[in-house]
């Protein structure tokens, strides 16, 4: 492949997270952020460029209350427009066989959260809160890929920097304060004769602790795959196929700010997804949209992604 989508913003996934658990409402992955072929490392020298954006909406019970901010919070529910610009550069010299890309992806988000009831130092009541702005900012410093005929091993970092706007007075919060580190491997088949795609990244999120709060979010264990079927289309190829996701926190929330102790949070989530490649002579031009509902969860918003990716090497 000459292009190269990488998600979890992400993300991670790339694109700031609104599944809650964890403080803040959910850490920085993203589910289904980087989930199928089109986050592979070209095997292409030089920049690629991408735009991602997500909607996401979800709601908690009344009765289920979450750590936002210093605050406690119920029946929270949250609406997020997110986009992604990324820009990518993947290295002429090999480093062990394996094609090596780094790059970093700004995301700009508006996010609006209410709360039938916020429980704070100064009583309770609910709330409502709207922001839009520059949010966490993801770095990958490397990606290593290599490429065995129709199988593709990878191993990357992604680095989320607190960039994003943070205060104990808001509902709402671009920034997490904290920075989060999570070292992600990936696995990929795609068979040039049939057109059959399968896809597993695997990661763990390991988070520093957001001194405004004294709250360390616990460490999280995710998993996203895709299978794809692609068909001759037009000049390209059509992808139709599913993405799932699964993510459990295995390690608890800590410090003087987890009033609700470990906290653990899950989430588990399954949708369709459709995508297009379009080869442009040495270039080609990358297409996905995916919706991916929760479909259980655990000390978190339940609720709806909506992805749509679009990149291009050059």
């Amino acid at each position: 492949m000459k292009f190269r989508f990488i998600s979890p913003l992400i993300l991670a996934a790339l694109i700031p997270a609104l599944s809650y658990a964890e403080e803040g409402g959910g850490g920085h992955y993203a589910p289904g952020a980087m989930a199928s072929l089109f986050d592979q490392v070209s095997e292409a020298p030089g920049f690629g460029a991408a735009l991602f954006y997500n909607y996401y909406e979800g709601s908690a019970s009344a009765n289920l209350a979450l750590p936002i901010a210093g605050s406690l919070d119920l029946g929270v529910s949250a609406v997020s427009n997110s986009a992604v610009l990324g820009l990518t550069y993947v290295f002429e010299p090999r480093v062990f066989g394996a094609r090596v890309m780094t790059g970093v992806f700004v995301p700009l988000q508006s996010l609006e959260v209410e709360a039938t009831a916020s429980i704070t130092s100064l009583g309770s009541a609910s709330r409502r809160d709207t922001t839009s702005g520059i949010a966490d900012i993801t770095i990958i410093p490397f990606d290593f890929s290599w490429k065995k005929g129709d199988w593709t091993y990878s191993g990357l970092l992604n680095v989320y920097a607190p960039t994003g706007g943070f205060s104990t007075s808001n509902l709402a919060n671009l920034g997490k304060n904290y920075w989060t580190f999570d070292p992600t491997i990936g696995i990929n088949y795609f068979s040039e004769k049939s057109g059959f795609s399968a896809t597993l990244f695997a990661g763990l999120t390991m988070n520093t602790t957001n001194d405004a709060t004294d709250y360390r979010s616990g460490n999280g264990l995710h998993f996203d795959a895709t299978v794809a079927q692609y068909l001759p289309v037009g000049k390209g190829l059509l992808g139709i196929g599913a993405t799932g996701f699964f993510f459990q926190q295995v390690s608890g929330d800590s410090g003087s700010g987890a009033a609700l102790g470990s906290f653990e949070g899950r989430t588990v989530g399954v949708g369709p997804v459709l995508s297009y490649i379009l080869p442009m002579g040495k270039q080609s031009l990358a297409a996905e949209l995916k919706w991916l509902p929760e479909l259980e969860t655990e000390n978190r918003v339940k609720g709806n992604y909506i992805w749509f990716k679009i990149g291009m090497s050059f």
